[in-house]
């Protein structure tokens, strides 16, 4: 596309916005408005009547990540048992199995459906997830091709029966998911991508809430973590997302780039009553495992600390020092150690890093 210049008339924007489905724009003119509008981009957990009697509400809904992990043969067994439900002439691909799984296991955990609580079960639950669109365009680009080239389809089901385990389930949430891309326009993405362009603020546009979750498809990067990058290099032994280091988002499922074995990880955003639902949802436990819950991982590496070679013989060395400088009968002891000041500045030194952990690799 070509740079197009910043559109400081917001109404002209506005009027050209209004055109594209699923999408909203943002109006800095008004903040307020803005502000609603951003906070209600996803919808919040919904709380049972067990959760407000033996928790605080604030504590519930503090936001959180997770990462769980399938292996290949529960993403083979996924899409086997979807396409034996689904009618002969629809075709899935293991993508939209997956999506459909993780989609239904969110939704079970975040309205927790056959529980009592204040609030009532939405009829419909909506995903907005990113969609390759590169054979589409024209000219059409490789599937290969390595930089980002995707847009936003909205998905709605109803909630009726949704989340439960039957294959019937399974197979309609994947179909919908295939089927939904079925009108997409080259010329309503190209608008959308001219009004973010030309919008002042970036994001200027957002997906039109509220959604439960924004499904993002990060396996099509495996290809650059399976490529043998030769001798120098080698295999791709490890990457980093840089999800974790920002405020988590009430509704997210990324799917990870795919790995050596074939396992692909998948990253939740929510709040913690919905992670801790699904960590205890038995259909998840039997297709994956949980790696962590970030809250959980800060306390496990907190309790698993140790001491790097480094500090260990920081720590012999003051020891050491100690007892040379110590006499005989005196119980060892920073008050009675008669210590020259050279070597009492260097154990004033040494000491702070004796104290230091580093977390365990």
């Amino acid at each position: 596309m070509p740079n197009l210049q910043t559109e400081h008339d917001l109404d002209k924007l506005a009027a050209r916005a209004a055109n594209i489905p699923h999408w909203t724009m943002l109006d800095p003119r008004d903040p307020e408005k803005m502000s609603k509008m951003i906070e209600g981009l996803f919808t919040t957990a919904r709380l049972t009547d067990h959760d407000l009697a033996n928790f605080p509400e604030d504590k519930l809904r503090e936001l959180s990540v997770c990462v769980w992990t399938l292996p290949k043969s529960s993403i083979e067994t996924l899409k086997l048992v979807a396409q034996r439900a689904s009618p002969g002439h629809v075709k899935l691909l293991s993508i939209d199995c997956l999506t459909a799984f993780t989609w239904q296991r969110f939704f079970a955990a975040k309205w927790a459906p056959g529980e009592s609580g204040p609030e009532p079960i939405p009829e419909t639950t909506r995903i907005v997830y990113a969609g390759s669109v590169r054979p589409r365009l024209t000219p059409p680009l490789p599937f290969e091709y390595m930089p980002a080239c995707v847009d936003l389809f909205s998905v709605v089901a109803k909630t009726e029966e949704f989340a439960s385990a039957s294959p019937e389930a399974l197979a309609k949430a994947a179909a919908m998911i295939r089927s939904s891309n079925n009108n997409w326009s080259e010329v309503v993405s190209r608008e959308m991508l001219e009004v973010a362009q030309m919008h002042p603020m970036n994001p200027g546009i957002v997906p039109r809430g509220p959604l439960d979750a924004l499904a993002t498809d990060h396996t099509r990067l495996s290809t650059a973590v399976l490529e043998d990058w030769g001798p120098g290099l080698g295999r791709c032994e490890a990457y980093r997302e840089p999800y974790l280091g920002r405020v988590p988002p009430r509704g997210e499922i990324t799917l990870l780039p795919r790995w050596h074995n074939g396992e692909v990880s998948v990253m939740f955003a929510s709040e913690a009553v919905v992670l801790e639902r699904l960590r205890n949802d038995k259909h998840m436990k039997a297709m994956a495992s949980c790696q962590f819950i970030m809250d959980d991982f800060i306390k496990m590496v907190a309790k698993h600390r140790r001491s790097s070679k480094l500090y260990r013989y920081i720590n012999i060395i003051i020891s050491n020092v100690r007892i040379a400088y110590q006499p005989q009968s005196a119980v060892p002891s920073p008050d009675n150690m008669p210590i020259p000041h050279p070597v009492a500045e260097a154990l004033n030194f040494l000491q702070p890093l004796a104290r230091h952990r580093e977390p365990v690799p």
